[in-house]
């Protein structure tokens, strides 16, 4: 994987005499006790991306791809663990509805069943998951990100985020099958998928990972959101 240093140096995005490009309020605020993941009671995985710079808003600012990408793999697999844990959840929510008695006190549940049925045939069908970025204009004046090129490196950075996550999903695909629904057509079908995957047109894909995905699929339905 390339650094993104590389990436945002090739469209001259980094002025390296601009040493003091960020707000030291507004920095301490997004990176509030230096927390990289945040998941939420809810199971909402949030990403912090100005934790990832360090010496923030010097002209040695450095964004820490290594470990960034450790942490999207670590993100990937804990949310796909998590669609296990509510599968787990609603199998046992399913047998209290049934164990519930008299079939008049199962037809007042009988909503809740069906609720429960629908989601769990979802989960199977695409173990979708959801990985929510914040701190993006942020992580841009920490590293010294001319204002004028904020759009083009926030197209490089959304291009990193999708090609680490969907790397991610497909290592596990690798090693625990893909979502039921997968089919490799899809790709072809799909623009965005089509262009993704070109190695000629995303320079962060490689030969490897097109391979694993031919053989292997794809683990998860994925979202990505800017918050």
């Amino acid at each position: 994987m390339k650094n993104l240093e590389k990436l945002i140096e090739k469209y001259a995005l980094i002025d390296t005499g601009y040493t003091n490009p960020i707000d030291a309020e507004d920095f301490l605020l997004a990176v509030k006790d230096s927390e990289f993941l945040i998941l939420k009671e809810s199971g909402e995985l949030i990403v912090n991306l100005p934790s990832y710079v360090s010496r923030p808003g010097t002209n040695k600012a450095l964004f820490e791809d290594e470990l960034f990408l450790n942490h999207i793999f670590t993100a990937v697999r804990l949310l796909d663990n998590g669609v296990d844990v509510r599968l787990e959840q609603i199998i046992m929510e399913l047998r209290k509805i049934k164990e519930k008695g008299s079939k008049r006190k199962r037809k007042r549940f009988k909503k809740a069943f069906n609720k429960l049925l629908l989601e769990s045939s979802s989960l199977n069908a695409f173990r979708a998951i959801e990985i929510r970025f914040i701190g993006v204009d942020v992580m841009a004046r920490s590293l010294g990100v001319k204002p004028e090129h904020l759009d083009a490196f926030t197209a490089a950075l959304d291009l990193l985020k999708l090609t680490s996550i969907y790397s991610a999903s497909i290592e596990l695909a690798v090693e625990r099958g893909s979502f039921k629904e997968w089919d490799f057509k899809s790709i072809e079908a799909n623009p965005f998928l089509r262009n993704f995957f070109d190695t000629s047109k995303n320079e962060l894909m490689t030969e490897d990972i097109l391979q694993k995905v031919a053989n292997s699929g794809i683990r998860n339905l994925i979202t990505i959101k800017n918050i």
